[in-house]
C-alpha cells in the first residue's frame, strides 16, 4: 500500500499487472532499486523480488514512526 501512494488500487494495478501509473509510483517509492530491475507489464506478485535490505529498513522505519505518532505519552 505504501508504494501505491495516492493511487487507488484500480489505478495502481489491473488484473494483477501494474499500470503505467502504478509502475511510476513503485519506482518513486523504491528509489533504492536500480531502474533496470523494473519492467513494463510487471506483475504485482513480482514486486517482492525487487526488495533489498534497504527496502526493509525503510518499511521498519516508517512503521516505527507511525507507531510513535499514534502512541499517547504517559
Amino acid at each position: 500500500k505504501n508504494a501505491r501512494g495516492s493511487l487507488s488500487e484500480h489505478d495502481f494495478e489491473q488484473n494483477g499487472v501494474l499500470t503505467e501509473a502504478g509502475l511510476l509510483a513503485l519506482k518513486s517509492y523504491l528509489t533504492e532499486v536500480p531502474e533496470s530491475q523494473f519492467k513494463a507489464s510487471m506483475k504485482v506478485n513480482e514486486i517482492p523480488m525487487l526488495f533489498t535490505v534497504e527496502t526493509f529498513c525503510k518499511l521498519v522505519s516508517a512503521a516505527s514512526e507511525m507507531q510513535s505518532a499514534h502512541t499517547i505519552p504517559a
